[in-house]
């Protein structure tokens, strides 16, 4: 877990195949973020990584309620620096059943956010409970 000057690491949040999301201090702003850090084995330039740096500029510029805001990146690093999120759609609902109310808002969020990014020409692509994350308004991010 390495920090910089500007951002303190201040927790492991979760972590994938390709990737460990930390929790971190943006000092120079003074907020929480979400720091996805590539896995070094990742970083050598390869099609997949321009790929994934390409998407986060494309969603870097989108404004969105529904879309998880992205603020920066460090390339060398291997950093995006985005929204804290409280938490994942799976791990609030962890197995037990979603009342219908509360599916169909999170249905109608991710709809929307959808709908935003097919107006651009953009396909999700990967949509699942674990990729539907909640702010601390409760909305439903993608």
């Amino acid at each position: 877990m390495e920090s910089d000057d500007r951002y303190e690491m201040l927790e492991q949040i979760g972590s994938g195949r390709y990737a460990t999301v930390y929790r971190a201090r943006d000092k120079s702003l003074g907020r929480e973020v979400a720091i996805k850090q590539i896995h070094e084995q990742f970083l050598g330039g390869s099609l997949r990584l321009d790929r994934y740096w390409h998407e986060a500029q494309l969603l870097a510029s989108l404004q969105h309620p529904n879309i998880v805001t992205i603020y920066d990146i460090d390339r060398e690093r291997g950093w995006l620096v985005m929204e804290l999120m409280q938490s994942t759609l799976a791990e609030r609902i962890s197995g037990r059943q979603i009342d219908l109310r509360s599916l169909r808002t999170a249905l109608a969020h991710c709809l929307r956010a959808l709908k935003y990014l097919h107006e651009r020409g953009i396909v999700h692509g990967d949509l699942k409970p674990s990729n539907m994350m909640l702010d601390n308004r409760r909305r439903i991010k993608v």
